[in-house]
Parts: structure tokens; sequence; C-alpha cells
């Protein structure tokens, strides 16, 4: 996902730094992750306990009227979760991953009134789309094979 920013950070903050504690010795606790090592970890997150889960349970996501991620979908969000993920340095995870509720995935980012979005669709094409103060400044297809 292409990072909105603000002033020159990206949307997620710097991880914490380290403490040293006396529990155990300082080569014995992990070292300092870098930002690129925070956001890989997250976007993992994403692909194994969202959308390997929506996969492979679809129908947890079924309600009325709403249809379910399909696997075209579920595939094409993986892909291009696994690009971020893999994008050097790693790009932010987004803040919400949610079924669209027309068979597709949305992952959205937002900050103050500036917000975007990689929209997944149910056949698994997909767009980015980036909205400025209540409107939308781009919308553009994004690669999925």
């Amino acid at each position: 996902m292409i990072a909105v920013t603000k002033g020159t950070n990206l949307l997620t903050d710097e991880p914490p730094p380290s403490m040293s504690t006396g529990a155990a010795p300082e080569a014995a606790l992990a070292s300092d992750l870098t930002r690129s090592d925070v956001h890989r970890m997250q976007w993992q997150q994403v692909i194994d306990e969202k959308l390997v889960e929506w996969g492979r349970y679809p129908a947890q996501l079924a309600e009325p009227d709403l249809i379910p991620p399909t696997d075209s979908a579920i595939r094409s969000a993986v892909r291009i979760a696994m690009d971020m993920r893999d994008a050097s340095p790693s790009h932010p995870p987004p803040l919400r991953v949610v079924p669209d509720g027309d068979g597709g995935v949305v992952f959205e980012r937002w900050e103050g009134s500036s917000s975007e979005s990689i929209e997944i669709h149910g056949d698994g094409g997909a767009e980015y789309v980036q909205i400025r103060n209540h409107r939308v400044i781009q919308r553009t297809a994004w690669p999925t094979e």
C-alpha cells in the first residue's frame, strides 16, 4: 500500500525502543526490530489470521444479504499482502482488513481526513483508492498478477 504521509512520518509510529531489564542477559533478549521488520510481521498476521482463515472457512463470514469473500478475492488479497510484506522496505500494514459484503476484501489505512484502500473485488481484480477531505483524489487499477 502506498503510504499516506504526515509530515515526514508514515501513518504508523516507530516501534518502541527496547528496554534493559535485569530479568535476562541482553544477549538472550530479542534484538531491536526495524520499522520494516514490524511491518513484515504485521502483514504476515493479516495473511495468517485473516485471509487464510477466511479462505479455509468462508461460511464464518456469511450473513443474510452479505456475500463472503470469494476464492479469487482471497487469492488476490494474499498475493497483494505478500507483495506488500516483501517490498523493501516493507509498506505499512492496513489498519483494517474487512470483507466488502460483495465477495471482496478491503485493506484500509487512514489518518485524519486522509485515507487509502486497496479494494479487491470478488473476481480477483483490485484497485487503489486514495481520499483526502472526503474526496477521491486517486483511483487506479491495482496489478493482481
